[in-house]
């Protein structure tokens, strides 16, 4: 019997890929292990999630094929903005889950009384925000 794919499978697969590559990245800290295993497990987790895409595709096809139901325009529109709906939930968690980074790269406010680090890329008319003594 066939396995059957779907969508889910592919987001369950997606974070189990992000969750082992964070915990890589966080628990081993020998340098020489830690990028050579970070840049292969995530090889492997990439075509393993092609060949997924790629069966969903297929299937997808296949119960098209046999069906005769195609899907229309008003099935593209509402995908579309159910992506762009839980990618905007997803930025929106990480903003949350991570304010010490979100205050720092993103709103351009530093740890430090509004002191701004040199190199956060943040910028006021064309000044980088530094204090008067820096300045000097």
């Amino acid at each position: 019997m066939k396995k059957r794919m779907t969508e889910t499978s592919i987001a369950i697969e997606i974070w189990l890929g992000l969750i082992i590559l964070f915990l890589i990245y966080k628990y081993i800290d020998t340098l020489i292990i830690k990028w050579p295993l970070m840049i292969f497990t995530g090889g492997a987790f990439f075509y393993g999630i092609l060949e997924t895409c790629k069966q969903v595709l297929i299937n997808n096809i296949e119960e098209a094929s046999i069906t005769g139901k195609i899907p229309t325009l008003k099935d593209g529109i509402r995908n579309w903005s159910k992506a762009i709906f839980f990618v905007i939930l997803f930025l929106i968690s990480l903003l949350l889950s991570f304010p010490d980074l979100a205050d720092k790269y993103i709103f351009c406010r530093g740890a430090d009384e509004g002191k701004q680090p040199v190199s956060s890329g943040c910028y006021d008319n064309g000044r980088e925000y530094l204090t008067e003594e820096e300045l000097k």
